[in-house]
């Protein structure tokens, strides 16, 4: 690829999406980083663990309040803007909240029915307070998440990046703040600064569009809108539930077996192959809509060569950054986390090799959510989730585990890889 050819798709709309995504990307990242420096040294080792174990359990509880429509949105809403149909675009907004609204209540009150049990599998023990505490915090993010999906949705990426490096940069303030640190005040904290955000962007939508927004929600029916994301949106709700047990498993899984300290080292190695993939990730958020445009517009085989370059750069990417925290593990963990972490090393290693794979499965999940309506990937998470259970109570020791995680890790990279060339083929 010549020069010329590279700053065109730079100054393209997609490459401009794609570069400050990435510039913003590197800030979330130094950030998560900070908060697991800071997190790791001012919290014990079993506390650090209690705190692990929340922040995966509640994410699994988010992505399920949010019901499938954290994927929906960008897709429709892309694909209503693409046709000009601007009624069907307010009207899948208006039931998508209703959606998500209706899904967290249902579940906040079930989780609260069952205080004993449910308290046990997100929080690793018997606690209501942090239990209640867990809840709040996984809607909270519910809603950071809607916000982030209507940005994509609407072209807003801007918005989009802005809010999420905001995020990130005001929850590190009260872990520095606050004179002493307890996995309770983390989370009371991080839901007042999430909700203030979430709050000020809403409003400044609500306040720019408030006229089209009632004019449209009185004058067009909702219920075919409404079928259409219950019929799209179920599916990939069930998607996120296994996508992120898949990460949140192995900790509630050592929580109840194993100590917290386990919990606590395990969670070093998941930590970087997070931060690690996060990259990845936001990049997928780009193509969701970007794909969805271009099934709208006929124009599927210029999206799939896009994805093909992409997909050079993720592999090429990825190797280095597992190169790099392959060298520099002790390092890493030194700087990040905390010397009494060193002995995590071995393991983490196991872990950090998860990160190629991984990459290459979110560089797929979006594409292949934007083109087919049947939910492939829930398919192949059920799969890849099912397979990690029943290995994990088949071993009985950390690096055992650490193998089973990889393992999956590749079965994700694969499938994806399988389901978007078939899937490609038959639309084009």
């Amino acid at each position: 690829m010549s020069l010329q050819q590279i700053r065109e798709k730079l100054h393209s709309p997609m490459g401009r999406d794609v570069l400050w995504t990435f510039v913003v990307q590197i800030l979330v990242m130094a950030c998560g980083f900070a908060i697991t420096k800071i997190l790791s040294n001012r919290l014990s080792i079993d506390d650090f663990g209690l705190f692990s174990v929340i922040k995966r359990s509640t994410m699994v509880l988010s992505f399920m309040m949010l019901a499938g429509t954290g994927i929906a949105i960008p897709r429709y809403l892309t694909i209503y803007h693409n046709q000009q149909l601007p009624f069907k675009s307010i009207a899948f907004n208006q039931v998508s909240f209703i959606l998500v609204f209706l899904t967290s209540t249902l579940l906040i009150l079930f989780c609260l029915l069952l205080p004993h049990t449910i308290g046990s599998l997100i929080v690793g023990k018997d606690a209501f307070s942090l239990l209640v505490t867990a809840l709040l915090y996984a809607f909270t993010f519910t809603t950071s998440s809607f916000l982030y999906a209507y940005f994509r949705g609407t072209d807003q990426f801007g918005k989009f990046n802005i809010s999420q490096a905001l995020v990130q940069l005001c929850c590190i303030l009260p872990l520095l703040l606050l004179p002493v640190l307890t996995v309770y005040k983390v989370y009371i904290a991080w839901i007042m600064v999430i909700a203030g955000i979430v709050c000020v962007f809403s409003t400044i939508e609500i306040y720019k569009n408030h006229a089209v927004f009632i004019r449209r929600f009185c004058s067009h029916t909702i219920l075919q809108q409404f079928k259409e994301v219950i019929s799209y949106s179920s599916p990939r709700m069930i998607g996120d539930f296994f996508l992120f047990s898949i990460n949140a498993f192995p900790l509630v899984y050592l929580s109840k077996y194993y100590h917290f300290q386990d919990v606590a080292y395990f969670s070093v190695g998941l930590t970087f192959v997070t931060l690690g993939t996060s990259f990845f990730s936001i990049l997928g958020y780009i193509l969701l809509p970007y794909v969805s445009g271009a099934l709208a517009r006929h124009e599927i085989k210029q999206a799939g060569r896009s994805i093909n370059q992409l997909l050079f750069v993720y592999i090429a990417t990825a190797i280095l950054l597992t190169l790099f925290f392959l060298a520099f593990t002790p390092f890493m963990i030194r700087l990040f986390f905390a010397q009494s972490y060193l002995v995590t090393a071995d393991l983490t290693q196991i872990m950090l090799l998860a990160i190629l794979p991984q990459s290459i499965y979110l560089l797929y999940r979006n594409p292949i959510d934007a083109i087919s309506k049947t939910p492939y990937n829930t398919i192949n998470l059920g799969i890849c989730l099912t397979i990690m259970i029943v290995a994990f109570y088949q071993l009985d020791t950390l690096e055992s585990l650490a193998y089973a995680f990889l393992g999956v890790s590749i079965l994700k990279g694969i499938f994806s890889i399988i389901t978007w060339e078939v899937l490609k083929k038959k639309r084009i």
